[in-house]
């Protein structure tokens, strides 16, 4: 049994996805799978949660069994969130629990944790975004069984649908690198690298895999200048957005559009759509090769647009420029074309046009990320 007056980590960690050996997603998975072992050993550290519970076909479900912050629970073959959900309640007396995706909470402090400890114990729901969660607290005792029976299968989509379904009083975490930052990207694990001199398990994991060769630097020094202007695009929170301009020497020029794309499962009337529909790359980077000395990219929206059908794999080499490998046709000619440009580049999806900008900011601007640095801007 859980102690009833802390809460319980909850992670379901690639369900039934099992990349070939040697892709980029095999690295990513092993990776994000050691962000978990890290991020839970700090919540238990913090004295405010329980020890999490973590879902899936993981290394250490085997090697750390006795580990007193990770309880291991294999997956099913036919995984549905809400029946693991009332499963895992009922052989664990829980009631209060903070799911999390992997990536997400890395950079949380024990301010933060005590923040949503506290406000989880008083009853209320809280969640990163009410659009597209990667974390979320709330009571199980506050939902009838067939709420949760009905839980989505996609975790972004939890704040939505417990906005839509109950009466949950919800409460939003302040905005933080903390709360922003989701690392699910190649470039996502660089930037993180960058910002945390390869500290933890995750850091030594980064430091000797293919992220270490992800060149940042060209990038970092542009954002340095007073005199340089940087293009981004994409999913972009213009409250983020903002609060990494106040950290960044360099003038911002952006085009925000498609937030809650993945949601939604479509797009609306994009302006890049009319700027590109021709698939022509060279008007749209001739565009901001013109106007700016560096650009960041959510290739995400790129690829729903014109990409078709791809794989996972095919949009990680394109975060690397690795584009001979990519078998999708636009995104190999996209990444070509990226890789010819005549300004640094970043690719990734929404996270690096968020966190990711967020993270090299603070690191312009001299906030370093140390274990006591509390990332409120």
């Amino acid at each position: 049994m859980m102690t009833s007056k802390k809460i319980t980590p909850v992670i379901i960690e690639n369900w039934n996805i099992r990349p070939p050996e040697g892709s980029i997603s095999k690295i990513i998975k092993d990776a994000r799978e050691l962000m978990i072992f890290d991020t839970c050993q700090k919540m238990f550290e913090s004295g405010y949660f329980n020890p999490a519970i973590v879902i899936g076909d993981l290394k250490f479900n085997n090697k750390d069994q006795k580990l007193p912050f990770i309880i291991s629970e294999k997956i099913g073959e036919n995984f549905n969130f809400g029946k693991s959900l009332i499963n895992i309640k009922n052989k664990y007396s829980l009631d209060k629990i903070f799911y999390f995706g992997a990536g997400s909470c890395y950079f949380l402090k024990t301010d933060e944790l005590k923040f949503i400890s506290e406000k989880t114990i008083q009853g209320q729901f809280l969640s990163n975004n009410l659009v597209s969660s990667d974390f979320i607290t709330f009571s199980l005792s506050d939902l009838d069984e067939k709420i949760i029976l009905n839980f989505p299968n996609i975790d972004n989509y939890f704040s939505s649908y417990l906005m839509k379904e109950t009466s949950l009083k919800y409460v939003k975490i302040p905005n933080s690198l903390g709360s922003i930052f989701d690392i699910d990207t190649p470039n996502d694990f660089a930037i993180l690298s960058k910002i945390t001199n390869n500290s933890g398990r995750i850091g030594n994991y980064i430091s000797n895999s293919i992220f270490k060769n992800i060149d940042l630097d060209s990038f970092i020094n542009i954002l340095s200048s007073k005199s340089n202007e940087i293009f981004v695009y994409g999913r972009i929170n213009p409250l983020n957005l903002y609060l990494a301009e106040r950290n960044t020497p360099c003038k911002i020029r952006f085009l925000s559009e498609e937030r809650g794309l993945k949601v939604r499962g479509r797009a609306s009337a994009s302006i890049l759509n009319s700027i590109f529909q021709s698939k022509n790359f060279d008007t749209f980077f001739d565009m901001f090769e013109n106007i700016c000395n560096a650009c960041i990219l959510d290739t995400r929206v790129i690829f729903y647009l014109f990409a078709d059908k791809y794989n996972q794999e095919d949009a990680y080499l394109s975060d690397m420029q690795m584009w001979k490998k990519i078998k999708n046709p636009f995104i190999k000619s996209f990444t070509k074309r990226v890789s010819e440009s005549k300004v640094p580049i970043i690719l990734g999806g929404h996270s690096v046009v968020n966190g990711g900008l967020m993270a090299l900011s603070n690191l312009v601007g001299g906030k370093k990320y140390d274990s006591s640095y509390m990332s409120r801007m």
